[in-house]
């Protein structure tokens, strides 16, 4: 950019319409750090400074507490910037009233704007009205909390599931991960069915004859930066086959580790 130059955006005239054209409704899409909450609190300034809309009749709804907070900073920020290059005695009495009510606007996530409509129509939902929306981090604990609770329970109701997971080499805490995914999307349904174990001895042999192979291409003194996941899981099987009797639960682990082969 040279010296003295304004910089001009090349979506400069969409940024525009965002700001000015105030009786159309806009889907905004862009990338992480593209100016969309910028062109957003611009586009609630103007709202107030056209007279058409007072704070308390706007509202900005994020996804966490962490954005909603930052969205209200900058909304005032804003509401004060353009106040002090007012020139218009009109306008300046709209923003100077809108920072005295800029509490009576709803700035926040998603999940308490539900909240606050639900509370407005207790008896109509069925919700006690006292009711309390979870922020992010009791969101967590509450899952941490049912997965402890999942897995008491199914110690006592069905302790051979935990046997056979453990004879396909498949640890409890390897499932953890997936649960916490199912927890995110509850709208998806999971597709599961049972199927037999499956015979793994032609599959261990042509493992046994690729690794035999393949040790070849290693060199027998371990590189500084040491050997790479596939060397490793190579030199495993090579290891195993010496020490007898190995188990199929030995490859399981390998066939499913993040490290192994596949």
């Amino acid at each position: 950019m040279i010296k003295g130059q304004k910089t001009i955006l090349v979506d400069q005239k969409a940024r525009d319409q965002i700001y000015n054209d105030l009786q159309q409704n806009f889907l905004v899409e862009a990338s992480a750090g593209s100016g969309k909450t910028s062109c957003l609190v611009k586009r609630m300034a103007a709202l107030v400074k056209s007279g058409k809309f007072a704070v308390d009749q706007i509202a900005a709804i994020t996804f966490t507490r962490k954005a909603a907070i930052e969205l209200k900073e900058r909304f005032q920020q804003e509401i004060e910037g353009e106040l002090k290059k007012a020139d218009s005695p009109e306008v300046k009495n709209l923003l100077a009233k809108a920072i005295l009510d800029i509490e009576q606007g709803y700035i926040g996530t998603i999940h308490s704007f539900c909240a606050r409509i639900l509370r407005e129509r207790p008896l109509e939902t069925g919700l006690d009205p006292t009711f309390k929306e979870l922020d992010e981090i009791e969101n967590i604990l509450l899952m941490e909390q049912a997965w402890e609770e999942y897995l008491s329970g199914l110690m006592v109701k069905d302790y051979n599931l935990f046997r056979d997971l453990n004879a396909l080499g498949i640890q409890i805490k390897d499932l953890k991960g997936c649960y916490k995914q199912v927890c995110q999307y509850p709208e998806v349904e999971v597709i599961h069915e049972k199927i037999d174990t499956p015979e793994l001895q032609p599959a261990l042999q042509a493992l046994f004859s690729f690794a035999q192979e393949a040790k070849n291409y290693i060199l027998e003194e371990e590189p500084k930066q040491g050997y790479d996941s596939v060397q490793q899981a190579i030199l495993q099987i090579e290891r195993l086959k010496q020490y007898q009797p190995y188990t199929q639960q030995d490859f399981y682990k390998i066939f499913l580790s993040k490290k192994g082969l596949w």
